[in-house]
C-alpha cells in the first residue's frame, strides 16, 4: 500500500491505514449481523449497531493499531470479509454462484497468505462443503476451489518463508509462535506468563 500510493513510511500514515482497516472490519461485522438476522444490508438494526460499536471501540484492538506494523490487522480484515461472504453464500439464495465461488477463492488465498488463522477458515469452509457435497453442485465447486487455493497459498508461503532463512528456521519460527500464542506453554514462552487459563489474560482485553 505504501509503495503503491507513494505514502511516506512514517507512523502517522501507518496509524491512519490501520484505523481505516479497523473501520472496514467494523462495517463488515455490522453487515454480518444484519445478514444473520435476515435484515437488509442498509437496515439500522440495534444488535448490528451494538456489534459495530463494541468492535470499533474495544480498547485491546485499538491499542494494536497504535503499533506501526501488526500483521494480524490486515489478515483480520480479509477474514471478516471472508466470513461475511461465506455466510451469504451458505445462506442463499444467490443469483450467480460462480461470482461467489471466485470471490471466496480469492479471499481464501489472501487470508491464508496473510495470516495463519486462514487455514482454520479454509478448513471450516471445506467441512461445510463436504456436508452438502452430494446435494448441491455449487458446494462441490466451492470445495475444490478452496482446496486448490489453500494448497497454492500454503505452498507459496512455505517457499517464500524457506527462502528467507531456510526450512529449519521457518519450522522453528512456526513452533515457537504456536508455543507463545497457544497459551499451553505460558510459563516459558508467553509474555508475562499469561495464558487462556488465567483471569489476567482476559483482563488485558479491556
Amino acid at each position: 500500500i505504501i509503495n503503491l500510493f507513494g505514502i511516506p513510511p512514517t507512523p502517522l500514515p501507518l496509524y491512519i491505514i490501520n484505523l481505516l482497516l479497523h473501520f472496514i472490519c467494523a462495517v463488515f461485522i455490522f453487515l454480518l449481523v444484519n445478514s444473520f438476522f435476515g435484515k437488509e444490508i442498509t437496515s439500522i438494526f440495534i444488535p448490528s449497531l451494538l456489534a459495530y460499536a463494541i468492535y470499533l471501540f474495544i480498547p485491546s484492538i485499538l491499542e494494536l493499531h497504535l503499533q506501526t506494523y501488526f500483521p494480524e490487522m490486515l489478515g483480520q480484515v480479509f477474514l471478516v470479509i471472508g466470513v461475511y461472504f461465506s455466510y451469504r453464500f451458505f445462506k442463499g439464495p444467490y443469483n450467480n454462484a460462480r461470482i461467489y465461488i471466485i470471490l471466496l477463492s480469492i479471499l481464501n488465498f489472501v487470508i491464508i497468505y496473510t495470516e495463519w488463522i486462514g487455514v482454520f477458515y479454509a478448513f471450516t469452509i471445506l467441512m461445510i462443503c463436504l456436508l452438502n457435497f452430494k446435494n448441491d453442485k455449487n458446494y462441490r465447486h466451492l470445495f475444490f476451489a478452496i482446496l486448490i487455493t489453500s494448497f497454492l497459498s500454503i505452498t507459496l508461503t512455505l517457499v517464500q518463508y524457506g527462502l528467507i532463512d531456510g526450512f529449519y528456521s521457518m519450522m522453528r519460527s512456526f513452533v515457537l509462535r504456536y508455543a507463545c500464542r497457544s497459551g499451553c506453554f505460558a510459563e516459558r514462552y508467553s509474555e508475562g506468563g499469561l495464558n487462556i487459563y488465567t483471569l489476567q489474560f482476559y483482563a488485558t482485553s479491556f
